[in-house]
């Protein structure tokens, strides 16, 4: 018995090492034959984006952005106040008269100047509506303030320099101002140059209470010259109108 076990032991050994001789030959096969896998690629990095929304200025639109009967049609000048005016030539070409040619229905003019806060000076509310009021200014339709006649017609307007102009009467006194507009209308209900006449010595009379500094629709000084030619171009406007 003993002899037939080594006998059988002799014989398993070789067969052993022959099944694992072609186990591990037909490993490698199936190794080769499969594709080789792509190495992942690094990724590019990508910018950071910051999408907070950013802050950005705001111009100082001007004078007016009132949109009404009385005044459609009409384009008042959309240009930035200067902080500083002083030393800048006042002198202006008049414009051109309208033309004997124009329908009496398409004659109108818009005439404006503004009372500016001298460089960072704002006005508090409540001393600019005491100013109005002792230049008989009244608040009253669109939210502006009017200079009237006897007849309760308007003959002309004052209205904050920024869009879109009005004033709210609640919250005026704690309000800071950097100027005021003061615009007619022509055709007005009175003769124009005299309403011209009366709108610049409100304008001056303004400037001299509040401390301020009166320009024209071109943010320029409104010297004795510039008034003279404005007192002008009302009168050639005056003429071309129907008797």
């Amino acid at each position: 018995m003993a002899e037939l076990r080594w006998i059988l032991l002799a014989l398993c050994i070789p067969l052993i090492l022959g099944i694992w001789v072609w186990g591990a030959r037909r490993s490698r096969n199936v190794t080769s034959v499969l594709p080789a896998l792509p190495m992942e690629e690094p990724q590019p990095e990508l910018p950071t984006v910051d999408f907070r929304r950013e802050e950005w200025g705001v111009p100082p639109f001007e004078p007016l952005s009132i949109k009404t009967a009385d005044f459609e049609g009409i384009s008042l000048p959309d240009r930035p106040m200067l902080a500083h005016a002083e030393n800048i030539d006042a002198s202006a070409t008049p414009a051109p008269a309208v033309p004997p040619s124009a329908k009496a229905s398409e004659l109108q003019k818009i005439v404006s100047l503004r009372v500016c806060a001298e460089g960072e000076e704002r006005w508090l509310g409540s001393d600019l509506k005491a100013a109005f009021d002792a230049n008989g200014l009244a608040f009253g339709r669109y939210h502006i303030f009017h200079r009237k006649n006897a007849q309760d017609g308007t003959l002309y307007c004052v209205a904050s320099i920024l869009e879109p102009g009005t004033f709210d009467l609640l919250s005026m006194p704690t309000t800071e101002f950097s100027g005021v507009t003061l615009f007619a209308v022509f055709p007005a209900p009175e003769d124009p140059v005299l309403i011209i006449d009366d709108m610049i010595a409100t304008a001056r009379n303004l400037a001299q209470t509040l401390s301020g500094v009166v320009l024209d629709s071109k943010a320029l000084p409104f010297s004795l010259q510039r008034a003279a030619s404005l007192r002008e171009e009302v009168e050639r406007f005056r003429d071309l109108l129907p008797v």
